[in-house]
């Protein structure tokens, strides 16, 4: 059966090509079933937001704009933003909060992974697919540094901004392999949706930084 990301309007067109260059962890137990639809759904549709979002924004940001504490929050505001007023076509519970964090996930900056209690054991699996490409960039650099700072500041805000992208590339990945692998396909409720709206406006992250020289360029996603 056609898979629903190859059906989707609003799919990645390099969602195919980029399962083979990012690693996408395969979690077994899993325990997905049509009961996590609306939630698996709603997680598809987000994750097209936030994709179309951070790459949206790469045409904004200056390629030797760092990324720092201030420019790191205006993109993840940004982002965050557009996550909040998506006309989304599916419903879904929230996912709670990990501890001490304002999502359902976050990647610390001992490379370590948390989680909200209140994910499914299959959102979970779903969250930790995209926390994965955060936690192995984030092992990348402790190998070369001591990470005295946040490892995201190691990379331009070009550079962050497609990555973060790149780890919710990583996600639907996941999502769509898993799914094909329980038939998950054949659940009710899967018909595909239509494109989500972005509301949001976007707008360029405007910065100073005097004589910064332009970072060497290299890919994120290998």
């Amino acid at each position: 059966m056609t898979s629903l990301l190859s059906k989707m309007s609003t799919v990645i067109p390099a969602v195919l090509l980029l399962a083979s260059v990012i690693f996408i962890p395969v979690y077994a137990a899993a325990p997905c079933s049509c009961a996590d639809i609306s939630n698996i759904k709603h997680r598809i549709e987000e994750a097209q937001v936030a994709i179309h979002t951070l790459e949206t924004q790469i045409g904004f940001i200056d390629p030797v704009t760092p990324t720092r504490e201030d420019t790191y929050a205006g993109l993840q505001g940004l982002l965050q933003a557009a996550l909040n007023t998506a006309n989304y076509q599916t419903s879904a519970p929230g996912l709670g909060t990990a501890p001490g964090q304002r999502g359902p996930a976050a990647t610390l900056g001992d490379c370590s992974m948390v989680f909200s209690a209140s994910a499914s054991p299959c959102m979970l699996a779903v969250l930790k697919a995209h926390e994965q490409v955060h936690a192995d960039e984030c092992n990348r650099w402790k190998s070369v540094w001591n990470l005295i700072t946040p490892w995201q500041y190691n990379l331009t805000l070009a550079q962050f901004a497609r990555h973060e992208a790149s780890s919710y590339r990583a996600e639907l990945i996941y999502i769509d392999t898993m799914m094909q692998a329980a038939g998950l396909y054949s659940c009710p409720g899967m018909a595909p949706s239509p494109p989500v709206a972005v509301a949001i406006e976007l707008k360029p992250i405007t910065e100073s930084i005097g004589n910064a020289s332009l970072m060497e360029e290299f890919e994120v996603m290998r």
